[in-house]
């Protein structure tokens, strides 16, 4: 079976490798690489190579069949083995400790996605801005087939101290929405792989201005 924590690291690696051209997804078992999703051309492979687009359904209806209370599992794994999901990136991406990572281009963009809803990332991140006073202009990025949020800002190229600056913003902003969450699970509310990734088993288990959040 494929733990809840597993299953949200599929959901941030697809919905990030879905936005960001320049980065992959890999699912390991040890050393051994069960599946990929990259964009075309493909290379030949002696492992399935699926299109980030199917990669992103597959883990859609995996999430769907979890918050329906279905177990799931990953095709072509044994039930008992948990997968090691990673980013495949290209040089213009570096992954950063933490989970942030750094997008080359005309400028540095920072990118953290994360396992959460909008509005619990959104109302955290309004209270970060609100005790740090920071004038980052930060973007938040909804995958709600996933409920995956995906923090995003940017700056100028190579200029470290506003790179370290942006990347600690960022982090404050999971840390708190992640307690936010994890204080609902005290009260939990009722929760309003293309078919060729992962199936679910028979078992069953009980926009705004400079310096505050907004939605692309």
């Amino acid at each position: 079976m494929i733990t809840d924590r597993t299953l949200a690291d599929l959901r941030t690696a697809a919905a990030i490798s879905l936005l960001v051209p320049d980065i992959g997804v890999s699912v390991r078992v040890g050393d051994h690489l069960v599946v990929e999703a990259a964009r075309p051309p493909f290379e030949v492979s002696t492992h399935p190579v699926l299109p980030v687009c199917s990669f992103h359904r597959s883990v859609v209806r995996a999430h769907q069949l979890r918050t329906q209370g279905t177990r799931v599992e990953m095709v072509g794994l044994d039930g008992g083995l948990e997968p090691d999901i990673g980013l495949r990136c290209s040089p213009a991406v570096k992954q950063i400790p933490g989970g942030v990572v750094r997008h080359a281009g005309s400028t540095w963009l920072h990118l953290l996605a994360l396992a959460l809803p909008i509005d619990v990332v959104e109302t955290a991140a309004s209270s970060v801005f609100a005790e740090t006073g920071s004038e980052l202009d930060v973007h938040l990025h909804a995958d709600r087939s996933l409920d995956v949020t995906i923090v995003v800002t940017d700056t100028p190229l190579r200029d470290k101290g506003a790179a370290r600056g942006a990347v600690g913003l960022i982090e404050a902003i999971a840390a708190r929405a992640t307690v936010a969450s994890l204080v609902d699970l005290v009260e939990p509310s009722t929760a309003d792989l293309d078919q060729m990734l992962i199936t679910p088993t028979v078992e069953r288990s009980g926009g705004s201005a400079p310096g505050a959040p907004r939605r692309p």
